[in-house]
């Protein structure tokens, strides 16, 4: 897993979308972290360089993986494309139950229980 353009981490991201929306229940899975370029972890303690701070932008869909380091040069540019393209790609997303209902199922659970 090397890192790979900006421009090709847009496109292959795009293809786990739509391989997720064809494939079923897979997830594409996005994190973003700070890194400063260096393949190696340092210590604790250490000074992070905030001159040379970069984006590291990883992906995961199934058993596949893609990371990407944004310069802070290229922000404003990968920021607009990648929010476009979540933007085109928000339309597969589950609805989750809302937890009232979970409330007032334990509520009633409850009650019967003292009733009885």
């Amino acid at each position: 897993m090397g890192l790979i353009s900006n421009e090709q981490f847009l496109g292959e991201l795009a293809a786990f979308y739509i391989k997720s929306r064809e494939g079923g229940s897979r997830n594409v899975t996005v994190s973003m972290k700070p890194h400063d370029g260096k393949s190696k972890a340092q210590p604790r303690g250490t000074e992070f360089s905030t001159s040379s701070a970069q984006c590291l932008f990883r992906a995961k869909f199934g058993n596949k993986k893609i990371s990407t380091a944004v310069h802070p040069k290229d922000v404003n540019k990968f920021v607009i494309s990648y929010s476009a393209l979540l933007r085109a790609n928000m339309d597969n997303l589950e609805k989750q139950k809302k937890s009232d209902e979970k409330r007032e199922a334990k509520k009633k659970a409850k009650t019967a229980l003292v009733k009885s």
